[in-house]
């Protein structure tokens, strides 16, 4: 069944991905050399836009492309933000145990509470984000990238806010959610140029 307004949507998505994949030297490639946790982190975002395309703007998807979408669904509201944190952390020379800690830390509770069929709160991913949240802060203060308090106050709000929005104002989450998801990518890029352009 198509669903138009989701797809355009995934359109906004794929186009603020495309922009913003235009700063990374190779952006498309399996083989990354630089800023290869940002540069995965929006590969994942702009396959996600790419089958969220295919999913609702095609009226006849395979019940396989669905699954597909619903379990990719799933690890695209958290895990491009964890890559990208952990690329603003590897650029303000965090020690590489803590950055990947962290990164560790987010990942399980992707993957351990993915599994999970309803669309409730996830305790241990808010603790994750939290952890994540928190680092970024952290790290933006000693650094003076005041650039990344944009991006955390972002997806602070899409994390923690946005069902309820989406709740009280009768819109559909997925929409709110790929429209939030566009403004992370641009607030990513902006501290990653800030960060790279001190080096």
């Amino acid at each position: 069944m198509t669903d138009l307004s989701t797809t355009v949507a995934h359109l906004a998505k794929l186009g603020t991905s495309i922009v913003c994949m235009k700063y990374f030297n190779d952006p498309y490639s399996i083989l990354v050399s630089d800023n290869h946790w940002a540069t995965r982190a929006f590969q994942i975002l702009l396959s996600h836009s790419i089958l969220g395309i295919f999913r609702f703007g095609n009226p006849s998807t395979s019940k396989y492309l669905r699954g597909f979408y619903t379990l990719f669904s799933k690890i695209i509201h958290t895990l491009p933000f964890a890559l990208i944190v952990t690329e603003i952390l590897h650029w303000n020379k965090t020690s590489e145990q803590i950055t990947l800690t962290l990164l560790i830390l987010t990942v399980f509770p992707i993957v351990y509470e993915s599994r999970s069929k309803e669309r409730t709160r996830r305790h241990l991913i808010d603790v994750a984000v939290g952890l994540n949240l928190c680092a970024l802060i952290y790290v933006s203060l000693i650094s003076k990238n005041y650039s990344a308090i944009s991006l955390v106050v972002s997806y602070a709000f899409t994390h923690f806010s946005l069902e309820d929005i989406s709740d009280r104002y009768d819109v559909p989450y997925r929409d709110l959610l790929q429209y939030s998801l566009c403004f992370m990518e641009i607030f990513s890029i902006l501290t990653l140029k800030d960060l790279q352009g001190n080096y």
